[in-house]
């Protein structure tokens, strides 16, 4: 925890007590790290958390680590340096990880391949692509009770962060593309977690 503050360390621990460390025999022959892209109401969480579970990985949840920050009566600033230690914490000690937020950002997007390389580790990155509507029909109709405090902060939020991504225009080679929106979500899951598995010769 090397160039943590003290209440940041205390928030990581926190925050890595409430992880569910993976079995030894449910994890992968190979260390992976799962990396969505997907704008705010894109569904993440709805693909992540399912696939960690089948995968045998862990999830880190910014939205997570930004609800303890919130409880605790912090601003979001810690987040990055908390996030990254824990990353390069449970990699080092050998888990795979999914990583439960936009990956697209170009510090993370770096991070994410610094981890990797260090690990010699895979990277799958996931498009998480609903149709616009969806995303916003969703974050006008949320309950914003705790990252937002009303249905336009969200929608806000989602352009401003859709602004930023253009902007950046960082490139990224897609293992595969979800839409949350769709009815066969659960056959497309199903379909990239074999995809995964045949890519390692699991």
């Amino acid at each position: 925890m090397e160039g943590l503050t003290e209440t940041e360390r205390q928030i990581l621990a926190a925050y890595k007590a409430t992880l569910a460390l993976p079995a030894d025999d449910a994890r992968l022959p190979a260390q992976i790290f799962l990396a969505p892209v997907g704008r705010v109401g894109a569904g993440k969480t709805t693909v992540v958390k399912p696939l960690a579970e089948r995968l045998g990985l862990v999830r880190i949840s910014s939205d997570e680590i930004r609800r303890l920050l919130k409880e605790l009566g912090h601003d979001y600033k810690p987040l990055r340096s908390i996030a990254r230690t824990l990353a390069f914490d449970l990699a080092r000690a050998g888990y795979g990880i999914a990583f439960d937020k936009d990956c697209a950002n170009p510090e993370t997007k770096a991070m994410i391949e610094e981890i990797a390389a260090e690990r010699s580790a895979r990277v799958f990155w996931l498009h998480i692509n609903p149709p616009e509507a969806f995303i916003l029909n969703k974050l006008r109709t949320y309950d914003h009770t705790w990252l937002f405090k009303d249905a336009e902060q969200a929608v806000g939020n989602y352009f401003d962060q859709k602004r930023r991504r253009a902007e950046e225009n960082t490139h990224i080679d897609y293992f595969a593309e979800i839409d949350p929106s769709r009815l066969d979500l659960p056959q497309q899951l199903a379909d990239v977690e074999n995809r995964i598995r045949t890519a390692l010769g699991a």
